[in-house]
């Protein structure tokens, strides 16, 4: 029976580790695209942080062992990575940013750059949607704090106008990673009674977006 899972999933989900288990959260920042069908090309962009999510059924030091051993294996593949004490921070960190920059384009279908400079409502439309998610994080007991927005906002000034993931699936009419990316800080949200009503009037008019795209691609409601 093995005893270790490793899942590397888009976005945040909530998972039960099995009995036995120890799994690994992982958050990995890659740049990719993908102008011609199976071929993809990456950038020098490529970084990930690997911690446990914590299986209250198991010895601690166990966990951390086997989290070391598999470290080792990543390290023996030159992979560029860094192990992290609470992978909670960094999730919810990359949740901030996707669902920010995602939705945002997807919406526009413009890049980043040109969304922030369209109007002088852009910026704090974003940041204020940003805060949102902050907000569900720290509800969630995950010790975030707002100084994460300069952050991010930093990063993306730095860079040239960039697209995203959703953005593309969205002009090639393919449905949205809508769940994932937006669904569980919603539902989160709603759950705990955080105000998110930017947060909220984005994933509702994606959920239209998405709509249409899976009627074109004959996905039954």
């Amino acid at each position: 029976m093995s005893d270790t899972v490793d899942v590397l999933l888009y976005g945040l989900v909530v998972k039960t580790p099995a009995e036995a288990e120890s799994t690994f959260d992982y958050v990995t920042w890659v740049g990719a695209v993908q102008n011609t069908p199976g071929i993809i090309n990456h950038t020098k962009s490529e970084d990930m942080q690997i911690g446990l999510f914590p299986n209250l059924q198991l010895d601690g030091l166990l966990e951390k062992q086997r989290l070391k051993n598999f470290a080792s294996l990543l390290s023996e593949g030159k992979t560029v990575f860094e192990v992290v004490e609470n992978i909670q921070i960094q999730r919810w960190e990359k949740v901030v940013w996707n669902c920010a920059w995602n939705s945002l384009t997807t919406l526009t279908m413009l890049d980043t750059q040109s969304w922030l400079k369209s109007s002088a409502d852009a910026m704090p439309m974003t940041r204020r949607l940003m805060a949102e998610v902050i907000d569900v994080a720290q509800k969630c007991d995950v010790p975030i704090d707002y100084e994460l927005i300069d952050r991010l906002v930093n990063k993306i000034l730095a860079m040239p106008g960039i697209g995203s993931s959703m953005q593309t699936d969205c002009k090639n009419g393919r449905p949205l990673e809508l769940d994932v990316i937006l669904g569980t800080p919603v539902r989160k949200g709603r759950e705990l009674g955080v105000s998110i009503p930017t947060l909220e009037t984005i994933y509702i008019l994606l959920l239209g977006v998405n709509k249409r795209l899976e009627a074109g691609n004959g996905v039954k409601a």
